[in-house]
């Protein structure tokens, strides 16, 4: 039901659970339809931690519906003729979505440990509707691959523009792949002034901000230039948040650290 002015009213009934399982190691994984900001999307959580989410409308399954996943857009600031990424950690592959249908000269690996979250993408996120809509299973624009993150890093000898890290165990970054030795892997697969971002969740200042100082501390060993900024600035420093660290050779320019604002 709908206002004949103004923003829609959610209807008078409860979220819809689409999809609910338990799996070994990889936590309870459940899909909703729910109505947030005025929007039917679905989202997907693990452990009850927001992992992926698409908007239902049909002119919006693309369109990113987390502040932080639009940060991702960053690494073409700091690399404008980007042609190649790798991303690490899919889950409902909302940022590869995106990232095809902006940008048609552009190709994505994303490497997923958990078999499933292929499976819900294309089940419940409408990347089944991307690989028709771009003819991506022609054109190899988008690889999915089911593979540990540090294994596939160790085997491919494939160099990206850039590498996305958004790999998550439920709310926590997976700290093996920040290791110097797979920091070090991340920075032979990168090219020439590529781009290593970092979605991390962790304080800016405070006795929760250790994530961003040990991640930071790491990163500054392989890379001449660092950037960290919170996604939402406006909350308490000390308090837990997804923070973006962008790390290159090249410059990184200044209004990297402006996040896009809220949502």
């Amino acid at each position: 039901m709908f206002k004949l002015f103004g923003k829609p009213e959610k209807p008078q009934y409860n979220d819809r659970v689409l999809y609910r399982k338990k799996h070994s190691g990889y936590g309870t994984v459940i899909v909703r339809e729910t109505f947030e900001n005025d929007e039917w999307i679905h989202l997907l959580t693990v452990d009850g931690t927001r992992e992926s989410a698409a908007y239902t409308a049909p002119d919006r399954h693309n369109d990113l519906v987390f502040p932080y996943t639009k940060e991702f857009e960053k690494i073409f600031f700091v690399r404008p003729e980007l042609k190649s990424c790798l991303m690490l950690g899919g889950a409902g592959c909302s940022y590869p979505r995106y990232y095809i249908s902006r940008h048609p000269e552009c190709s994505m690996d994303v490497v997923e440990i958990n078999p499933e979250m292929f499976f819900l993408a294309k089940k419940y996120f409408y990347l089944d509707e991307l690989f028709r809509e771009y003819e991506l299973e022609e054109t190899g624009r988008l690889s999915l691959i089911i593979d540990d993150a540090a294994g596939y890093l160790r085997s491919s000898g494939k160099v990206y523009d850039a590498v996305i890290n958004d790999a998550y165990i439920s709310n926590r970054i997976d700290m093996s792949l920040i290791s110097p030795g797979n920091t070090s892997l991340v920075k032979s697969s990168l090219s020439e002034n590529g781009v290593y971002l970092v979605n991390l969740i962790s304080a800016v200042v405070g006795e929760l901000s250790m994530p961003r100082h040990f991640v930071m501390n790491i990163l500054s060993g392989f890379f001449e230039n660092l950037t960290l900024y919170p996604v939402k600035p406006w909350l308490d420093p000390a308090s837990n948040q997804n923070c973006v660290i962008i790390a290159s050779d090249a410059a990184i320019p200044e209004h990297v650290t402006e996040p896009f604002g809220r949502p």
